[in-house]
């Protein structure tokens, strides 16, 4: 017995070993990697020539905050504003004859194919045409492609084509997680606050299920009627096919039969026939745009990004896109030291996340003298509304989403598992409701009634912003809160948005409302340092490394109560359009 024990130990020793050699040596390789990508990238600069084309290609990221990591080759990237800013500069430019959108895989939010859309259109008035191009289409790049002069797609029934009503699959897994041992305790004040009624229900609420039909609805009336205007369609007959199906596991031929698009041509015949022989990446030409250089005037409006979800601490070497009060305010404060800086524009891309810092962050800006006006892009709700409503003025696109004003905790419990593994938890316990956190205690009912009265008061807490920030009277505001969700086109009507418009309208908004003639718009962000990058990816080894300790009942339950999105009362918005 001593023998197999100890050749046991040694093999599980040795697997070890070689586990950690492996490791360590990905991990050096990663760094080295890293290093080379990060101080060999060069600038490059392309020489445009007359008669030239951009090619925008949709499937690219275009984030809002322009926060890239010195892992990509390009580090600089193009985010969203840029990208706007330079389709002006490339309609004015001798050079550009046109421009050309590859829809296919498109990663655009609805805000943002919206202010798009509006940019083509202002393009296409300079008498340069725009061409698009997508070997399948749905409703989502569609609308996009009606505002482009022609809609070009391959000589192929292979080339997809499903242009529907609306259709949304929501999975629930009350089910599952009683059969593997795991039940969810979710306390929320609100009747559509709906963020976790998945893990606790079979079933949709009929209060989610309204929301949804409501705001999907909405969207795909507005996507009729886009299409009637832009395709001159009978939006009666429109309504009917697209209802009907005709436009669903179609394909070019059929949508070329009902004038929904203009070509069936292979892209690169469609070149060859429009005598298009120079094109250029719309990367390429923001390498090379004189658009970022121009700071020619005093006065600046400042944009100040916040996209992500809403966090009170920074996850070290976290690269994904997080609002938290230290990040935000070290862009607040260089905005408002800078004595050139006459007004700032906060962009909110964000489904909301923890109250605490949803209420840090707008106390900072509620504390701003210069006037701060909020541009939501594609979602603002939730903490993403709550941070919002300390600007003086909110704008917002048609089909943003916003509102979400409702608040909700969600605390896990396996005990049910735990003892289905054999494991058997002892408890210490002294005071009451000192297990209240404990994910192998169930919750009785004077527990849950605790966190409830809690989350109420959050609740209520977020209702006096909202009534402050946006004049809103609390009984009227109720009626609207509740955690429910709006379009821009509905949050401007109930006083929650102040103006329909993107992120350049905000702008120019502010510009106007405070006499601001000349001036220049300047992007206060931060990037990404090597060192963050290179802790991002030596944090996953670092837990391969240490799995033994990680894995102990008390560190799992050390890391999770670190986690606020599971045990404080959080504001979060569960809806995906």
């Amino acid at each position: 017995m001593k023998i197999m024990t100890a050749l046991k130990n040694m093999i599980l020793f040795i697997m070890k070993q070689i586990v950690k050699l492996i490791v360590n040596l990905g991990l050096i390789g990663l760094i080295l990697f890293l290093g080379f990508s990060y101080f060999t990238k060069k600038d490059k600069s392309t020489i445009i020539k007359p008669n030239t084309f951009i090619e925008l290609d949709l499937s690219d990221e275009y984030l809002e905050n322009g926060i890239f990591s010195p892992f990509s080759f390009r580090p600089q990237g193009v985010y969203f504003y840029k990208l706007l800013k330079n389709i002006d500069e490339a309609r004015d430019n001798s050079n550009i004859s046109g421009l050309i959108i590859k829809l296919d895989d498109m990663n655009l939010n609805k805000a943002q194919a919206e202010e798009l859309s509006g940019k083509i259109k202002k393009f296409r008035e300079s008498g340069k045409p725009v061409y698009s191009f997508a070997t399948t289409l749905d409703n989502k790049n569609y609308s996009v492609a009606i505002y482009t002069d022609k809609i070009i797609m391959p000589p192929s029934s292979a080339a997809t084509v499903n242009l529907d009503g609306y259709f949304k699959e929501t999975p629930y897994y009350k089910s599952l997680a009683d059969k593997v041992g795991v039940g969810f305790n979710v306390i929320h004040v609100g009747d559509y606050k709906s963020y976790g009624e998945n893990y606790v229900r079979d079933t949709m609420t009929e209060e989610y299920r309204n929301n949804m039909d409501r705001i999907l609805g909405i969207v795909y009336s507005n996507f009729i009627s886009r299409v009637t205007i832009e395709r001159k369609q009978d939006e009666i007959f429109l309504n009917e096919r697209v209802l009907n199906g005709d436009f669903m596991v179609s394909e070019p031929y059929n949508l070329l039969k009902y004038n929904m698009i203009d070509e069936v041509q292979h892209y690169e015949n469609f070149l060859v026939e429009n005598n298009i022989e120079n094109k250029i990446s719309m990367q390429d030409y923001v390498d090379n745009s004189i658009v970022t250089l121009k700071n020619l005037n005093k006065d600046k409006i400042a944009i100040i990004y916040a996209e992500g979800e809403i966090n009170y601490n920074t996850t070290p070497g976290n690269i994904k896109s997080k609002i938290t009060p230290e990040v935000i305010f070290k862009s607040i404060d260089e905005a408002v030291k800078d004595d050139s800086v006459k007004g700032i524009v906060l962009r909110v891309n964000s489904p909301g996340g923890s109250a605490l810092a949803s209420e840090i962050i707008y106390n900072k800006i509620k504390k701003i003298e210069k006037p701060v006006y909020v541009s939501i892009g594609g979602v603002a709700a939730s903490g993403g509304y709550y941070i919002s409503v300390a600007g003086k003025k909110i704008f917002a696109d048609r089909e943003s989403i916003t509102g979400s004003i409702g608040v909700v905790s969600l605390i896990p419990n396996i005990s049910e598992l735990v003892k289905k593994v054999g494991v058997n938890v002892e408890v210490l316990e002294k005071g009451k409701y000192s297990s209240i956190y404990s994910m192998t205690q169930p919750l009785d009912k004077d527990e849950i009634d605790k966190i409830y009265a809690s989350n109420l008061k959050v609740y209520n807490e977020f209702l006096d912003r909202v009534s402050e920030g946006r004049n809103l009277d609390r009984s009227k505001l109720e009626s609207i809160a509740q955690g429910r969700v709006w379009l821009g086109q509905e949050a401007i009507t109930i006083g929650l948005v102040d103006e329909i418009g993107g992120i350049e309208e905000t702008i120019s908004g502010l510009a106007k409302d405070y006499n601001i003639e000349n001036y220049d718009v300047v992007e206060v962000k931060s990037s990404e340092s090597l060192d963050s990058v290179i802790q991002s990816y030596i944090l996953p080894v670092t837990l391969m490394r240490n799995y033994e300790a990680l894995m102990s009942p008390s560190s799992i339950m050390h890391k999770l109560r670190k986690e606020e999105l599971f045990f404080k009362p959080v504001m979060y918005l569960p809806y995906d359009l």
